[in-house]
Order: structure tokens, then C-alpha cells, then sequence
């Protein structure tokens, strides 16, 4: 994989009214809301009009942005394909990935808490390592388990997924924070936090369809989005 960035200029975009709305963390971090079918097609949208080609991946970064469906939230990032019928195998595919810069507060706490990995530039390393793994989404398994919360993540396995809300810092971040997510500084220059995942849950079978229907949601409506 050769890394070449190219940075774009900032495009804004004017979320239309019943499509977003605005959050308060308990903290009092504020984000904004958006409707993920609407953002998921803006993106496809974004893919066309920024001329990109299948030798790149996109990268689309937002700013504290939460996407929800219906009263399921918050996705943070997600990374697509598109799609090409009768192509043998030699048409190309266009990749990309949005992810969302997470501020302290949004999730972590000062404690370090549940979440305290889930903020910087958690979801970019996400979705680029998902990406590199599993590009066209494909990647379909037994039924498994997250580990840090013990449910059940469907029967598509993406190398992020297992280690949701798992991190360290480096401990020289001072980008809209401290060193350390609860502003101390480790003198190995990594954050050690006490909490532990939960206990192993199970996935209940009778829910496999539909969360598997939700993941080829996200598959159809990103990979075609």
C-alpha cells in the first residue's frame, strides 16, 4: 500500500430539515446529528462529483457528527464499496470511508470510563484498518461476540468490531486535549485505564437475521450509497 495523501479544501454541506439535529453530551459537548440514509447517499453523492478513482480511497472527515437510523444511534464512521454487475471480477470498485473527528467529552470521561478510547482519531484508524482488511464488506462469519460489551455483533467480522472502545494514547496529543484522556501524563507516554471489558455475553440466533439484514443495510445503502 503506498500512501500519498491528497488533502482536499473543505466542502460544506446544509443538512435539510427532519435530516439532523443537534446533541449535548453530559459533558456538554455539543454534535450534530444526522440521518444516516441521507448522509450515506451524500457521500456516494461526494464520490462522483470529487471525480475520485478506484486507485484511491477517499477519506471523508467530519467534526464531532453522529449518524442515527430511526432511534438507533450513534454511528460514528462506516467504509463502503460500490458495485459493478456482470464485471468478471476485472471491473474496478470505488472504496471509501467518512469517519467523524470525536472531541474529549463527546464519550470519554476525565475517568477514563467505558468509552474513554472513543474520541480523536479513534474512528479514522477504525475504518482504514476495517477497510484494508475487508474493503467490499464481504467478510461474512459465524455469529460472534463483542468483547467489550457481550453483544452480539451480527455474522460480518471486520477487524475494528472486536476491539470497539479499546485504545491507548500516545501521550503527545495536544490537538483539543491533554496528553491523556483523563489530562494525566504516563511517563511511558501511554495510558493505562483500570476499566476491563465486560464478561462474555452469547448471541441470541432468533436476532442473527435481522442484524444481519442491518449489515447488508449498511453494505447496500453505503456500498451502493
Amino acid at each position: 500500500m503506498r500512501l500519498n495523501p491528497v488533502a482536499h479544501a473543505a466542502i460544506s454541506i446544509v443538512i435539510p430539515g427532519g435530516k439532523g439535529t443537534v446533541f449535548q453530551s453530559s459533558r456538554g459537548v455539543h454534535s450534530g446529528g444526522v440521518d444516516y440514509h441521507w448522509w450515506a447517499n451524500e457521500i456516494q453523492n461526494l464520490n462522483g462529483s470529487l471525480y475520485v478513482d478506484p486507485t484511491h480511497l477517499p477519506i471523508y472527515v467530519t467534526k464531532d457528527v453522529l449518524l442515527f437510523f430511526g432511534e438507533n444511534c450513534c454511528v460514528v464512521g462506516f467504509h463502503g464499496a460500490g458495485s459493478n454487475i456482470n464485471g468478471n471480477g476485472n471491473q474496478p470498485v470505488q472504496t471509501y470511508a467518512w469517519v467523524s473527528y470525536l472531541s474529549p467529552g463527546l464519550y470519554a470521561r476525565p475517568n477514563g470510563g467505558t468509552a474513554w478510547a472513543l474520541q480523536d482519531i479513534y474512528g479514522v484508524s477504525h475504518e482504514i484498518s476495517e477497510w484494508a482488511d475487508d474493503p467490499f464488506l464481504t467478510n461474512t462469519v459465524e455469529p460472534w461476540v463483542f468483547p467489550t460489551f457481550g453483544s452480539c455483533g451480527g455474522n460480518l467480522l471486520e477487524t475494528g468490531d472486536p476491539a470497539v472502545n479499546i485504545g491507548f494514547a500516545m501521550g503527545i496529543n495536544t490537538y483539543f486535549q491533554g496528553p491523556n484522556p483523563d489530562g494525566s501524563q504516563s511517563a511511558d507516554g501511554y495510558y493505562h485505564p483500570t476499566t476491563r471489558p465486560s464478561s462474555r455475553g452469547s448471541c441470541d440466533l432468533r436476532r442473527i437475521t435481522s442484524l444481519s439484514q442491518r449489515r447488508a443495510l449498511r453494505q447496500t445503502s453505503v456500498a451502493t450509497r
